[in-house]
């Protein structure tokens, strides 16, 4: 089986969750992730929170959006593997 490395995007849930905003910090955190880049716009009711992180050699980015939630954007495994992460954390706490 091959597993593709074309950009994946995962919603993994309400950008508001403030539960899943402290797994997915705990998980890039244990992931080596090194934030890049820090941007918060406003346009209209839309309130839009991004960052982007360098986890080994791949780049990721994460979107909060208001009614479209808190997104991981990246290759395939990793968006994979920490969404995977997220959950697992997310179900326990």
């Amino acid at each position: 089986m091959r597993i593709s490395l074309w950009p994946a995007t995962l919603t993994l849930g309400a950008e508001y969750d403030d539960g899943l905003r402290q797994a997915l910090a705990r998980v890039l955190v244990e992931a080596g992730a090194v934030r890049l880049r820090h941007r918060w716009i406003v346009v209209g009711s839309q309130e839009i929170e991004s960052w982007t992180y360098r986890v080994g050699r791949r780049r990721l980015k994460i979107e909060a959006e208001t009614y479209r939630g808190l997104s991981i954007r990246g290759s395939r495994p990793l968006v994979e593997r920490l969404a995977a992460a997220v959950q697992s954390i997310s179900r326990v706490v």
